[in-house]
Protein backbone atom coordinates (compact mmCIF):
# COMPACT_ATOMS: atom_id res chain seq x y z
CA UNK A 1 0.00 0.00 0.00
CA UNK A 2 2.63 2.43 0.78
CA UNK A 3 4.76 1.68 -2.75
CA UNK A 4 1.07 2.45 -4.72
CA UNK A 5 0.54 5.68 -2.40
CA UNK A 6 4.17 6.83 -3.14
CA UNK A 7 2.92 5.91 -6.74
CA UNK A 8 -0.28 7.78 -6.38
CA UNK A 9 1.77 11.21 -5.29
CA UNK A 10 4.05 10.94 -8.08
CA UNK A 11 1.67 10.73 -10.71
CA UNK A 12 -0.16 13.92 -8.80
CA UNK A 13 3.27 15.71 -9.09
CA UNK A 14 3.66 15.16 -12.55
CA UNK A 15 -0.03 16.01 -13.75
CA UNK A 16 0.86 19.51 -11.72
CA UNK A 17 4.15 20.08 -13.85
CA UNK A 18 2.14 19.16 -16.84
CA UNK A 19 -0.34 22.00 -16.01
CA UNK A 20 2.21 24.22 -15.21
CA UNK A 21 4.26 23.50 -18.66
CA UNK A 22 1.07 23.56 -20.77
CA UNK A 23 0.03 26.91 -19.48
CA UNK A 24 3.50 28.21 -19.99
CA UNK A 25 3.86 27.19 -23.17
CA UNK A 26 0.33 29.13 -24.28
CA UNK A 27 1.31 31.97 -22.92
CA UNK A 28 4.91 32.24 -24.35
CA UNK A 29 6.47 32.30 -20.91
CA UNK A 30 9.68 30.23 -20.33
CA UNK A 31 10.51 28.51 -17.55
CA UNK A 32 13.96 30.18 -15.98
CA UNK A 33 15.59 26.64 -15.93
CA UNK A 34 14.88 26.47 -19.91
CA UNK A 35 15.62 30.07 -20.92
CA UNK A 36 18.66 30.51 -23.21
CA UNK A 37 20.42 33.61 -22.95
CA UNK A 38 21.83 34.78 -26.31
CA UNK A 39 25.79 34.92 -26.43
CA UNK A 40 25.48 38.16 -28.83
CA UNK A 41 23.25 41.33 -28.29
CA UNK A 42 21.70 41.15 -31.58
CA UNK A 43 18.16 40.90 -32.51
CA UNK A 44 18.65 37.91 -34.36
CA UNK A 45 20.58 36.35 -31.93
CA UNK A 46 18.04 37.32 -29.37
CA UNK A 47 15.17 35.32 -32.14
CA UNK A 48 17.63 32.18 -31.84
CA UNK A 49 17.69 31.56 -28.43
CA UNK A 50 14.11 32.12 -28.14
CA UNK A 51 13.43 29.77 -30.64
CA UNK A 52 15.74 27.00 -28.31
CA UNK A 53 14.13 27.71 -25.73
CA UNK A 54 10.76 27.04 -26.53
CA UNK A 55 11.76 23.60 -27.95
CA UNK A 56 13.69 23.31 -24.31
CA UNK A 57 10.24 23.79 -23.00
CA UNK A 58 8.20 21.32 -25.66
CA UNK A 59 10.88 18.77 -25.12
CA UNK A 60 10.32 18.86 -21.53
CA UNK A 61 6.53 18.74 -22.01
CA UNK A 62 7.02 15.16 -24.04
CA UNK A 63 9.36 13.77 -21.70
CA UNK A 64 6.88 15.06 -18.80
CA UNK A 65 3.81 13.10 -20.83
CA UNK A 66 6.49 9.81 -21.04
CA UNK A 67 7.14 10.00 -17.25
CA UNK A 68 3.51 10.55 -16.59
CA UNK A 69 2.11 7.40 -18.50
CA UNK A 70 5.12 5.37 -17.13
CA UNK A 71 3.82 5.99 -13.77
CA UNK A 72 0.23 5.72 -14.37
CA UNK A 73 1.00 2.35 -15.92
CA UNK A 74 2.72 1.80 -12.39
CA UNK A 75 0.03 3.26 -10.33
CA UNK A 76 -2.68 0.69 -12.32
CA UNK A 77 -0.31 -1.87 -11.44
CA UNK A 78 -0.06 -1.31 -7.86
CA UNK A 79 -3.49 -1.00 -7.55
CA UNK A 80 -4.75 -4.71 -9.24
CA UNK A 81 -2.39 -5.98 -6.72
CA UNK A 82 -4.08 -4.61 -3.78
CA UNK A 83 -7.01 -5.68 -5.43
CA UNK A 84 -5.73 -9.32 -5.54
CA UNK A 85 -4.64 -9.36 -2.34
CA UNK A 86 -8.04 -7.70 -0.76
CA UNK A 87 -11.67 -8.51 -0.95
CA UNK A 88 -13.31 -6.13 -3.41
CA UNK A 89 -14.77 -3.37 -0.59
CA UNK A 90 -11.64 -3.26 1.36
CA UNK A 91 -9.68 -2.84 -1.99
CA UNK A 92 -11.97 0.27 -3.22
CA UNK A 93 -11.70 1.83 0.48
CA UNK A 94 -8.42 1.96 0.76
CA UNK A 95 -7.92 2.49 -3.03
CA UNK A 96 -10.22 5.72 -2.67
CA UNK A 97 -8.50 6.86 0.81
CA UNK A 98 -4.89 6.95 -1.16
CA UNK A 99 -6.69 8.61 -4.13
CA UNK A 100 -7.69 11.27 -2.02
CA UNK A 101 -4.61 12.18 -0.35
CA UNK A 102 -2.84 12.32 -3.01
Amino acid sequence: MGRHERRSRKLARYNNHLTFLTRCIKSHIIPRDLRVEPPVPTRGARRVAELASMRFLRERIRLTQRAKRDEKRETESTARGITAALMADEASEILEKIRVNS
